[in-house]
């Protein structure tokens, strides 16, 4: 889950509750991580979008994403900017844990 930040505030723990609730319940996932990112004005949508890529990146096996507001936002947009790191990889950036790379 991708807490909602509008841009320049937010905080994952606020979700702790809520990847517990799924994790008590075995509903579908066997893994729960909640993500956070850098918010504005430490990090702009760009730099939002490739810290969150990234960082899906390293997960293994299906991933089913869920954010809120500004989070389901830049979920989305990670999306995105991972399959246009598929497409063109000379465009990963060198901090990205891309497996096809390693």
């Amino acid at each position: 889950t991708f807490p909602p930040s509008a841009w320049g505030s937010g905080t994952p723990a606020l979700y702790i509750s809520i990847a517990h609730f799924f994790l008590l319940k075995n509903v579908i996932f066997s893994k729960v991580v909640v993500l956070g990112y850098e918010v504005y004005p430490e990090a702009d949508i760009e730099q939002q979008t490739d810290s969150v890529a990234s960082a899906l990146s390293c997960l293994t096996g299906n991933v089913v994403l869920m954010g809120h507001s500004s989070g389901a936002h830049i979920a989305l947009l990670a999306m995105v900017r991972l399959a246009q790191w598929r497409v063109s990889p000379s465009t990963i950036p060198d901090q990205v844990c891309d497996r096809s790379r390693a």
